[in-house]
């Protein structure tokens, strides 16, 4: 199942795709129960823009704000801005 903003994205970006070949990309995902299959989604549209895959990031938050309170999460963002900037 693709989420409907996951899928309007991939719609709007078709005219684009032969441009973002080799680009680096990473996911992010929040959710309040589980992140299902966005990560996975996201993951298949790089590989088929020919994208460069440098990782992911998921968190769970019920609440507005939470996420920002996250420690450990700072930590993993970084290291994936990282992989990004290299």
């Amino acid at each position: 199942m693709l989420s409907g903003l996951l899928k309007n994205f991939l719609d709007r970006t078709c005219p684009v795709w032969p441009r973002l070949e080799g680009k680096k990309v990473a996911g992010l995902a929040v959710a309040e129960e589980g992140v299902g299959q966005a990560i996975q989604n996201f993951k298949t549209y790089a590989s088929l823009c020919k994208m460069h895959w440098v990782g992911s990031v998921t968190a769970l938050a019920k609440n507005p704000g939470e996420v920002a309170l996250n420690k450990n999460l700072k930590r993993r963002l970084n290291r994936l801005a990282q992989r990004l900037l290299l």
